[in-house]
């Protein structure tokens, strides 16, 4: 009889065991769960107070910065078109700047001509 009185001991403090340990882990994710929202109210006010500021440097980049990088971007284009050499340039970030960039421009046949600012590469020497 005492064995049977021990094992039901045991299966009463499992349990006791049981019970308190999902007590613990219903207090743990409740606090978690707090914590998550109280850190969502705290990014949207941040959101709802940076929004204006961020409206007002989407136009001021349409209206100011944007026609000068266009501008800028065009005479980098014209300057391409007569300097040949300057072209792999432009084509590095044509992918990336589609908007600013448009169509790569094409080849012309012949040699390439260098830009009367470009110095002679010295011959390397070979063995």
């Amino acid at each position: 009889m005492s064995g049977i009185f021990a094992l039901q001991q045991q299966v009463q403090d499992l349990r006791s065991l049981f019970t308190a340990t999902f007590v613990a882990l219903i207090v743990l994710v409740l606090g978690l769960d707090l914590f998550v929202a109280k850190q969502w109210l705290v990014a949207k006010r941040q959101l709802d107070q940076t929004r204006p500021q961020i409206a007002t440097m989407a136009v001021q980049y349409r209206q100011v910065r944007e026609p000068n990088m266009r501008s800028f971007l065009a005479q980098l284009q014209a300057y391409a078109t007569e300097h040949r050499d300057f072209q792999p340039y432009l084509d590095k970030y044509r992918l990336t700047l589609p908007q600013y960039l448009g169509a790569p421009v094409p080849a012309m046949p012949g040699p390439l001509k260098p830009s009367p600012e470009a110095k002679p590469r010295p011959q390397s020497i070979k063995k």
